[in-house]
């Protein structure tokens, strides 16, 4: 919805570490790129390459940020045991809402480095500055 949109990205600006968007279609980039945490904001449709790339990307070790039933649409079918094998839990059935001070510890744990803890500094990276 655009009221999670709004809120989650208000909290990524304010979590103190730079972020990247890419759409699903892009998946294999990311997995190249070698993310360490990866946030899937509205991925209830996943084809079955996108799908087994982030199945592949769990594997290699990179921390997912979840949000309502990542998987669970794909050309097929409709499947809770798809995002329980994605997730490794079935506790997504309800749009996840996650604050700046959780994506800190998230990236934190991920091995992140997050650049400030103020949550009154909204962080920006640019390559081009």
């Amino acid at each position: 919805s655009e009221t999670l949109y709004r809120d989650e990205m208000a909290a990524y600006y304010r979590a103190g570490a730079p972020f990247d968007w890419y759409l699903a279609e892009d998946l294999e980039a990311v997995r190249a790129r070698r993310y360490k945490v990866v946030a899937l904001l509205d991925c209830e449709y996943l084809t079955d390459d996108q799908y087994a790339t982030l199945l592949q990307m769990k594997a290699d070790g990179v921390t997912f940020v979840f949000y309502h039933a990542p998987g669970y649409v794909s050309q097929r079918d409709v499947s809770w045991a798809r995002v329980r094998k994605l997730t490794g839990g079935d506790t997504y059935r309800t749009l996840a809402r996650h604050s700046a001070a959780d994506l800190r510890a998230i990236f934190r744990a991920a091995g992140v480095h997050v650049y400030t803890a103020s949550e009154d500094v909204v962080f920006s990276a640019d390559a081009s500055h």
